[in-house]
């Protein structure tokens, strides 16, 4: 072979060969880090905001199931029971398919860690699949503001119940807890349960409730204002005051328990009517 032809073979084997150079390997895909995945979808399932998140897409089958007996329709309840604040991740610790946790709200009444909540990965994509029983005692706890009606709407009724909610066990909580976010028939009478455990601070808000119907009767500011310390004062004496606010479900505070209980102590403050 002509010497010509031989040194075009050998540059173009050369060329096409890249010379000396090793070819570039790809870049290798970044390998995601669990607890990270996690403390990304966590604020966003237990947000005021994440109700689709949770409903629909980052919740599993059994999660539904157990809380709100397999209807996903009924869990936008969640953030509305647990109350205002910011979910704020607090650390997350991961085992294999498992991912527990745990969480803070910023804003909310309750300071400090909140409780903890597992997630599962089902097809790469994590998943609540329990509240732990932590969470669910807090959320009893603020659950009392969020639902600040009748006599919740007092402060001292809240304080009461909110600490009768810490006498509960766990089974219980959970049990009362699931039935707010399922907003079923029977959660208020729950409620009610844990209110007439607090006899004393129900006494505070019949008193204004019968002080309330007595202004719109239109008795005297100085006849109410006579009246309305000592029914507390009684109330709170022979602790009728549950009694009577369970009768108010189905009746008005014109009762025969109410009339008897102004009767009794109307003598000391006639004069003012």
């Amino acid at each position: 072979m002509p010497r010509a032809v031989s040194l075009a073979v050998l540059v173009l084997f050369v060329v096409a060969c890249g010379g000396d150079e090793p070819p570039e390997k790809p870049t290798p895909t970044a390998t995601p880090d669990p607890a990270a995945q996690v403390r990304e979808i966590a604020p966003k399932v237990i947000s005021t905001a994440g109700g689709y998140e949770l409903c629909f897409e980052n919740s599993t089958d059994r999660f539904i199931r157990a809380v709100f007996k397999g209807d996903r329709e009924k869990c936008r309840n969640v953030q509305q029971i647990v109350g205002s604040g910011t979910p704020k991740v607090l650390d997350v610790k991961v085992a294999g398919e498992q991912a527990i946790a745990s969480v803070a709200y910023e804003g909310s009444a309750l300071k400090g860690p909140f409780g903890t909540v597992t997630f599962v990965r089902e097809d790469e994509t994590w998943k609540l699949d329990e509240f732990g029983d932590d969470f669910l005692r807090s959320t009893a706890v603020v659950s009392v503001r969020a639902l600040s009606e009748g006599a919740l709407s007092v402060p001292e009724v809240q304080e009461c119940v909110a600490q009768q909610t810490l006498k509960l066990s766990d089974a219980a909580v959970r049990k009362y807890v699931y039935s707010l976010f399922r907003v079923d028939a029977g959660s208020g009478r729950a409620a009610l349960r844990l209110v007439e455990k607090c006899p004393k601070a129900v006494a505070i808000y019949v008193a204004e409730e019968i002080a309330l119907q007595l202004r719109t009767g239109g008795y005297s500011r100085r006849y109410i204002e006579c009246l309305q310390p000592r029914l507390r004062a009684y109330m709170t004496v022979t602790g009728v005051a549950p009694t009577i606010l369970s009768g108010s479900e189905s009746k008005d505070f014109g009762t025969a328990a109410i009339s008897g209980l102004i009767k009794g102590t109307d003598e000391q403050c006639r004069r003012y009517k």
